[in-house]
């Protein structure tokens, strides 16, 4: 069971896990990335291809290993600023509006292992 006050590496987890897993989710906005609505023109075949530089996708990847934008500094060794400019980016070429939903987006479209 997940809370609206899990963090993002608790969903990460869940979502991650074995299909057999029964997952419950508060909050209509994850529900909806898990569940897209039918007809919602989000399928891959109708996205043109992501483009990442290689620093983007080093943050995406850290995302995806659920790290904030200031843990993700740290460990890049740039600045906090640096590190929330290459998160906006990676977003806006996902078209995605949260961390969760560039995560999620991610691995679908296989830049990200996923499960």
């Amino acid at each position: 069971f997940l809370s609206k006050s899990s963090g993002l590496s608790d969903i990460l987890a869940a979502l991650r896990a074995p299909a057999g897993a029964t997952l419950l989710v508060e909050g209509a906005a994850l529900a909806a990335l898990l569940h897209p609505a039918d007809g919602a023109g989000t399928g891959p075949e109708e996205r043109p291809p992501v483009r990442l530089t290689g620093r983007e996708r080093e943050v995406l990847r850290l995302l995806g290993e659920g790290l904030a934008p200031r843990a993700i500094a740290e460990r890049l060794v740039i600045s906090p600023h640096t590190a929330r400019g290459h998160v906006k980016n990676v977003l806006m070429k996902l078209g995605a509006h949260s961390q969760l939903e560039a995560v999620v987006a991610a691995t679908r479209a296989g830049l990200l292992p996923g499960g």
